[in-house]
């Protein structure tokens, strides 16, 4: 997996946050992949969703966190973040026919998790690992929402910024990043 980090090429406002998740797995090793080190946090895979002729990127009303995000979930144990990514994708959209737009990381990111009471989790950090992925056809976008979403919902560019909470910088690059390499 660090091979694979120090090959990304960040982008300005992703250099420390490379730096910090290379400088977990140094440290960790395998216990960063693992939903129990909360000091300072664990490996998370998200994945950026966009519509078929990649004009649109589905956006996701994460329940517990409240806000509107991208999907993603926890490594569990699994190293390569891809799959990771490409899992919580299927399982949060519903939709299966979706592909990698690149095996490439797209993005890294880290940011804070708040105290979650009910899971008897701490304020933590995700160290998070994003790939970029695209429905293969546009009659298989058609999403179904899992227990974690409030809503799921299409959306250009524009109206996905207005959707992402205005202090959420991480999603708000991400974002920025897709609209950039369209």
């Amino acid at each position: 997996m660090l091979d694979i980090l120090r090959s990304h090429k960040p982008d300005a406002g992703e250099e420390q946050h490379l730096r910090d998740i290379c400088a977990l797995i140094e440290t960790h090793g395998d216990r960063a992949f693992y939903r129990d080190l909360f000091t300072p946090g664990h490996m998370t895979g998200s994945g950026l969703l966009v519509s078929a002729d990649g004009s649109r990127v589905l956006m996701n009303h994460h329940k517990f966190l409240d806000i509107w995000i991208c999907f993603g979930g926890h490594a569990d144990g699994e190293r390569d973040i891809l799959n990771v990514a490409l899992r919580e994708v299927i399982e949060e959209s519903g939709i299966e026919d979706v592909e990698p737009v690149s095996t490439g990381i797209f993005s890294v990111d880290v940011h804070g998790i708040p105290h979650n009471p009910k899971k008897n989790e701490p304020t933590h950090k995700h160290f998070d690992i994003r790939y970029l992925f695209r429905v293969r056809s546009a009659v298989n976008e058609n999403f179904a929402e899992s227990e974690e979403s409030r809503s799921l919902r299409w959306c250009g560019y524009e109206e996905a910024r207005a959707l992402a909470a205005p202090h959420d910088l991480s999603m708000h690059r991400l974002l920025d990043k897709w609209h950039g390499s369209r």
